[in-house]
């Protein structure tokens, strides 16, 4: 193990100078250039603490979010929550439901929403508040189709309807995620791509009152720029050097590929210890913000009617600092 370990290790140092040799910070150059940011941010437990390099797998309903095509992989039927209290007092969440009818189909519905709470109004001459809020929020609403054309490679199709609302203007889109997946029949191997958050660019509804280029008053206006998402590619593999009865190791790598920063690569390892307790770590190797690696942890417990999961992810940022991720799910039931 130790070996493996140490081997493990050598890959990443190599895949990370592989990755500065191939992509020299060419994606510096498009740094904020797109707008709806909470769509980056994890869904899943499972996927915080992986560093997002779980778009091979699928452990509950989340997976319409992460890579549609491994909707098909989940427990028969499953339902999944999640919840993040984020910077600044946001509050990230989400909820998923993925239905198989057969084993070769599954079709998915999910929320997705970013808010906070009432936001004080201030002016230059009321700095400590008018009296008057104003409310800041993103949701993105899915639906989601999954089939498996033969028992090694399968496909899925993930349509959103995405929404920015900040006090009464509204910036909206439609976006759609491809994804694939293929398992090779050699230690658990599985191989994955998907294209993320593709579509027009979001355009504003309604009027606001901005403050006017000289800085003086303020002026009510209706037009506004468009706002373009925050399109990624991944291209993943993930393999099982472990895999018995009591246990199982899968070992994660992955390539990002977004539309507004620098390419980076994802490691991530996850311990299952008979199916019902999950340790899991993870590492990103562009993120300036990352210090440590990501963490988590799950349990699995089946409850009769259905599987019960519990799972735990701290992800640390340098300057901004830790955030926790809740998810709760439950599979394997009937409808």
């Amino acid at each position: 193990m130790t070996r493996f370990l140490l081997l493990l290790w050598l890959i990443g140092v190599s895949l990370q100078m592989q990755a500065q040799s191939l992509f020299p910070n060419l994606g510096g150059q498009r740094t904020g250039i797109s707008g709806l940011q909470f769509l980056k941010i994890p869904i899943s437990a499972e996927q915080a603490a992986l560093s997002g390099a779980n778009v091979t797998t699928a452990s509950d309903a989340s997976a319409m979010f992460i890579n549609p095509a491994t909707a098909v992989e989940v427990e028969r039927n499953s339902l999944s929550f999640s919840y993040s209290p984020w910077f600044a007092e946001l509050a990230h969440s989400s909820a998923s439901l993925v239905y198989k009818p057969s084993a070769d189909w599954a079709f998915g519905a999910g929320f997705i929403a970013l808010n906070t709470p009432n936001i004080p109004v201030t002016t230059e001459l009321n700095p400590d508040g008018t009296g008057e809020t104003f409310a800041y929020g993103d949701i993105a609403a899915s639906l989601s189709v999954a089939r498996r054309l033969t028992t090694q490679f399968s496909f899925g199709v993930t349509a959103s309807f995405v929404q920015q609302t900040i006090a009464s203007l509204q910036f909206r889109t439609y976006l759609i995620d491809l994804g694939v997946c293929y398992k090779v029949p050699f230690a658990g191997m599985r191989l994955a791509a998907v294209f993320q958050h593709f579509g027009p660019s979001a355009r504003a509804r309604g009027r606001a009152e901005v403050v006017s280029p000289s800085l003086v008053g303020s002026e009510i206006r209706d037009s506004f720029d468009d706002i373009d998402p925050p399109t990624f590619f991944r291209l993943a593999a993930s393999i099982d050097p472990i895999s018995t009865p009591t246990q199982k190791l899968t070992v994660f790598a992955q390539l990002n590929h977004p539309n507004d920063n620098v390419e980076t690569i994802s490691i991530a390892l996850e311990y299952a210890w008979r199916q019902l307790l999950f340790l899991r770590a993870g590492y990103n190797t562009g993120r300036d913000e990352q210090t440590i690696p990501d963490l988590g942890a799950g349990l699995r417990y089946n409850i009769g009617f259905a599987t019960l999961r519990f799972d735990y992810a701290f992800v640390n940022f340098k300057t901004l600092g830790a955030t926790h991720r809740l998810t709760l799910s439950l599979g394997g039931f009937n409808l």
